[in-house]
């Protein structure tokens, strides 16, 4: 019987992030191609606030309302809502950002191609890290 220690052949000693590229697209590396450092925070980002709540198996409070509310009229209380909503799902499922700051607005020209459109722009920085601060845009 060869004895070896467990641990090391099954824990990682990196601080180092990794994960999965979002949207998933075929690479050089197949359909899952991987992602790092900030990278791998910006895909879970997007998931989490693209997803529709319920969308997701076994977590029905997984991810937000944002594609719901494309086709609604613009208020402000729609706004607040959207934003808190954003916030919450955040410090529940990714915890290893620190929010600076979440802003939700539409185009209220009317010159957005026909298109109903929300606009989504995320702040943040990551925990532990010496990044300067991050910006993920998304438009809905």
């Amino acid at each position: 019987m060869i004895n070896e220690d467990i641990n090391l052949l099954t824990t990682s000693k990196t601080n180092k992030l990794h994960g999965i590229a979002f949207p998933v697209v075929e690479g050089l590396g197949g359909f899952f191609t991987r992602s790092e450092g900030a990278e791998t925070i910006m895909s879970g980002l997007k998931q989490l606030v693209l997803t529709s709540k319920g969308e997701r198996a076994m977590r029905p409070d997984f991810g937000t309302n944002l594609r719901a509310a494309v086709f609604e009229p613009y208020t402000q209380e729609l706004k607040a809502s959207l934003e808190n909503d954003i916030i919450a799902a955040v410090l529940k499922y990714e915890p290893r950002v620190d929010l600076t700051s979440i802003n939700v607005s539409w185009d209220e020209s009317g010159k957005s191609s026909g298109y109903n459109q929300i606009y989504v722009r995320i702040r943040f920085t990551i925990l532990g890290e010496i990044l300067d601060e991050q910006t993920l845009d998304l438009i809905v």
